[in-house]
């Protein structure tokens, strides 16, 4: 049976092959062999996939439509209509076998998918045979468990309603309904309803579990329906506290705009409402820890959604790590990066630092270099995590040895990142500071028009105890002279150059020297890029300012956008002593620490400024 399995499957492959490599008459290629062509090429190309599914559905080429299917469905293993597609293919070619087969690799595949289970359970819904009949009641129960809860579930339990009903299992019937007061479905309130109709008129024997049907014998019918009453109200209470359960959870339930798997991005509003789903289960977890497996439901369901978005893998990860253990958060991890996120860097990361921290130091360094080699090649963050990764381990030389490669190949996006990266760390962790001087020479002659390396630079050489200030004065004529620095980063890096002229230069004409060349920056700027502010709205706010502190009898329409006496914005009269902190803050980012000296007053600065200038002219 293995071999023509086998012979089978080689002969699927080769037709195929023969219809991907064909021509039609016309010497040209057949369309559906442009198709498998495309998706050959590009796996992640759906539109080309769901085109040659429909083409060759039509054709009813079983072997080509099913390896397609196969194919398909390794990709993007949740999209349930295309392993029904797949059973109903093996069924119309009386394949039953392979129908099971294809079934159950769809639920081992959706696992978390109620559609696919309920397809599974109803492969031989009208079978009368006692052993078909049985099964058929365990698939009903394995998908109970795995999408039973699932708020949108009432397709699948109607389906077994009607399957105890037609095989008139009533008592059975009875427990299905008692076991859904307990679950906050979007249908709990019919549910209930339904309940009531079917208790109040069937025999009470029904509404009894096997044991209490053994014990119960009463004695007139005032006691059974006593007994009935009784049993009504019990789940009555089981109801009434799953709608306070359901009640909370439907304001997030409701936002759910999409609760399958599409290759199109999921909409923003259904990301916030996701997270802040799972912040409301995972705060009900640490208060009632019976809670953990409902909030893996939903982490399960979410994933079905968010399939493609590493966020949601790492975080149910390390919420399972936190709550069960490292092996059931590796295994999310390894599902994540072997199906789901398998092209993007996230999880990898993650899952790497989550190795490391577990002590799996080699093989958090295999994810690392699987990142660089095969997902992302030349990614800053992972060469910086794999460089950081050696350093925790003492591998001074090997860590630097990773960087300096990585500088060499590095490509004009992301060479200024890992220069300033290398540089900090020569200077912190080998206390070379001519290797990190080194490194930023030999970027800046190749990235000359990157700010963020030339202000690294430039941070780096002002944090030492004792700076030169011709050679910081060197640096800025450089990069304002002889750079590719864009427009907006001139002025920038010239709002900059006048601030350290202003609070280092031992001689005013020097200070004065500088702003003739610039007369349209100001040291503002160096604040409103730190907010965030575009620079060209920021350069207009700091000329007005200029112009109002230079003449104070200017127009009020100019004051109306500035504090004219100081030339101080609302913003910063409100942050009158957060200027060094956040001025300290940009600089920190490049790692070097440049701060003002405490209590430093730049808005005193300012007013003495202007005023200074004032009296000149």
């Amino acid at each position: 049976m293995e071999v023509e399995v086998n012979e089978d499957k080689l002969k699927m492959e080769q037709d195929v092959k023969d219809d991907v490599e064909g021509k039609d008459d016309s010497g040209e290629m057949p369309e559906d062999a442009k198709l498998w062509k495309k998706v050959k090429s590009d796996p992640t190309d759906f539109d080309s996939w769901v085109r040659l599914a429909s083409m060759l559905e039509q054709k009813d080429d079983y072997g080509n439509f099913r390896k397609c299917l196969k194919e398909l469905l390794k990709e993007y293993p949740l999209c349930y209509g295309y392993w029904t597609k797949l059973c109903e293919l093996e069924k119309r070619h009386n394949h039953p076998d392979r129908q099971l087969k294809a079934c159950e690799e769809g639920i081992e595949a959706a696992k978390h998918c109620h559609e696919m289970w309920t397809y599974y359970c109803c492969m031989d819904f009208d079978a009368k045979d006692e052993m078909l009949v049985a099964e058929t009641r365990r698939r009903f129960e394995r998908a109970a468990t795995n999408v039973g809860n699932d708020f949108q579930a009432h397709s699948f339990w109607n389906k077994y309603i009607a399957f105890e009903t037609q095989n008139e299992e009533y008592r059975r019937v009875a427990n299905i309904y008692q076991r859904i007061l307990g679950i906050p479905l979007s249908l709990l309130d019919e549910y209930y309803k339904k309940y009531k109709e079917f208790a109040s008129s069937r025999p009470l024997n029904d509404l009894l579990s096997e044991s209490e049907s053994k014990v119960f014998d009463p004695k007139s019918v005032e006691e059974s329906e006593k007994q009935r009453s009784e049993i009504m109200a019990r789940h009555e209470q089981v109801y009434l506290q799953t709608s306070q359960i359901k009640a909370a959870v439907d304001p997030f339930e409701n936002h759910i705009s999409r609760a399958y798997f599409h290759v199109k991005e999921v909409e923003d509003a259904d990301i916030s409402n996701w997270h802040s789903y799972l912040d409301y289960c995972e705060k009900w977890t640490k208060q009632a820890p019976h809670r953990f497996q409902p909030t893996t439901k939903v982490y399960e369901r979410c994933l079905v959604a968010c399939a493609s978005y590493p966020e949601f893998w790492n975080r149910y990860a390390n919420f399972v790590a936190a709550h069960e253990s490292e092996s059931k958060a590796r295994e999310i991890f390894e599902r994540a990066t072997r199906i789901f996120t398998k092209r993007q860097p996230e999880a990898f990361l993650e899952y790497a630092s989550f190795e490391e921290a577990a002590g799996a130091v080699d093989h958090a360094r295999e994810l690392y270099k699987h990142v660089l080699e095969n997902v992302s090649p030349g990614l800053t963050e992972g060469i910086v995590n794999l460089a950081n990764l050696e350093r925790r381990q003492g591998n001074l030389k090997l860590a630097l040895d990773i960087l300096t490669k990585a500088m060499g190949q590095a490509d004009d996006n992301n060479l200024a990142s890992l220069t300033i990266f290398a540089a900090k760390f020569a200077r912190n962790h080998l206390s070379d500071d001519e290797k990190a001087q080194a490194f930023f020479e030999e970027a800046v002659k190749k990235v000359s028009g990157d700010l963020s390396l030339w202000l690294a630079y430039i941070s780096m050489e002002t944090s030492k105890p004792k700076f030169g200030f011709n050679e910081v004065k060197e640096l800025y004529e450089r990069a304002l002279g002889g750079s590719n620095l864009s427009e907006d980063d001139t002025v920038v890096l010239a709002a900059h150059y006048l601030e350290f002229a202003a609070n280092n230069a031992k001689d005013i004409k020097f200070v004065r020297s500088v702003q003739s060349r610039f007369p349209n920056v100001s040291t503002l700027l160096v604040f409103s890029e730190k907010k965030g502010q575009d620079v060209s709205t920021a350069q207009t706010q700091a000329q007005q300012q200029q112009t109002v502190a230079q003449n104070p009898q200017a127009p009020q329409a100019a004051a109306h956008t500035t504090q004219p006496s100081t030339g101080t914005t609302a913003d910063q009269t409100q942050t009158q002593n957060g200027y060094d902190q956040q001025t300290s803050e940009y600089y920190q980012t490049y790692g070097y620490g440049y701060q003002y000296p405490q209590g430093y007053d730049y808005n005193a600065w300012q007013q003495q400024y202007s005023a200074a200038q004032t009296a000149a002219q």
